[in-house]
């Protein structure tokens, strides 16, 4: 079992913050959104290289401090060939890994190393398994909340070596929580949005027409993915269903890099994020600072 971080308790609050301010009726708040904060509910530029180095430097920092309280955790290095890439997604298409395991449908290694932790777990006595576990992930006797520009609160627990590794990375437990969940929320708020943009939907539109072209006339990339995991259902398996898996992962990203998907995410953030209340925009610019610390922690860390 490889944890980065303990899944965080989410409640209902009342209301959506951003979409409140993204309506028709609302007047437009009058500072723009920062490039940064932009880029980063785009995931623009660097984020999907710093996603990795944050996901190994996150790890090392995890091993180390169950390692400190006589604990013993595997985090075993990212691989895209392993089937678990961070950095692919329909607007951001990871090529290489796309080209090495497809959409991952298939990959009988995905989620690779996590057995590890599993099989040690398996040789301590249950008491010894439950220590484990506080250590990891804490006891959740101690919490802080967030609340989330969709109206819900996220608590996450203040101990935990998951948590500490947070503090180390972001500085500090609410600044990690504002650069995770925070942006997390507002980009799967502003998602529909997006999606309704005129900019967006030509984007689409192009996408459709390079995949027909190529004898692949899918809807949208969910379609394509959707159709290759229901053959992967049929048993006996299709032959050279895993050489057309990745053949249709690669064409669909290829296709939305030629699109101009990502740059249509982009631009519609920027209208929708001008729109929203300056609170949302004073947070979403502060979580990008929170990332940019972050990063710049973790390349240290990689550099010994």
């Amino acid at each position: 079992m490889q944890v980065v971080r303990p899944v965080p308790t989410i409640m209902l609050v009342t209301g959506s913050l951003l979409l409140a301010g993204c309506g028709a009726t609302q007047p437009a708040s009058p500072a723009a959104p920062t490039d940064a904060a932009v880029a980063l509910l785009a995931q623009q530029g660097s984020y999907a290289t710093d996603e990795i180095l944050l996901h190994g430097a996150e790890e090392v920092l995890i091993r180390r401090c169950m390692a400190a309280l006589g604990h013993r955790y595997v985090s075993p290095p990212f691989d895209p060939t392993r089937g678990d890439s961070l950095t692919d997604n329909e607007d951001h298409p990871d090529l290489a890994a796309r080209r090495a395991d497809g959409y991952s449908l298939g990959s009988s290694g995905a989620n690779a190393g996590r057995g590890e932790n599993d099989r040690y777990l398996a040789t301590l006595s249950p008491a010894r398994q439950a220590a484990w576990q506080r250590a990891l992930k804490g006891d959740s006797t101690r919490t802080w909340s967030l609340r989330l520009p969709s109206g819900r609160a996220v608590t996450s627990p203040t101990d935990g070596c998951v948590t500490r590794s947070d503090e180390q990375l972001y500085g500090s437990l609410p600044a990690a929580m504002r650069a995770i969940y925070y942006t997390q929320d507002a980009r799967i708020a502003l998602s529909g949005r997006v999606k309704a943009d005129r900019r967006y939907a030509a984007a689409a539109g192009r996408w459709v027409t390079c995949m027909r072209e190529q004898g692949r006339p899918y809807p949208d990339p969910a379609a394509a993915r959707q159709a290759l995991a229901d053959q992967y259902a049929i048993r006996p398996r299709p032959p050279g269903l895993r050489t057309l898996e990745i053949a249709v992962a690669v064409a669909d990203g290829e296709c939305s890099l030629r699109a101009g998907r990502a740059a249509a995410v982009a631009a519609a953030i920027q209208d929708l994020l001008a729109a929203a209340p300056a609170d949302v925009r004073s947070q979403l610019a502060a979580a990008a600072v929170d990332r940019q610390h972050a990063v710049a922690v973790a390349r240290r860390l990689e550099a010994g």
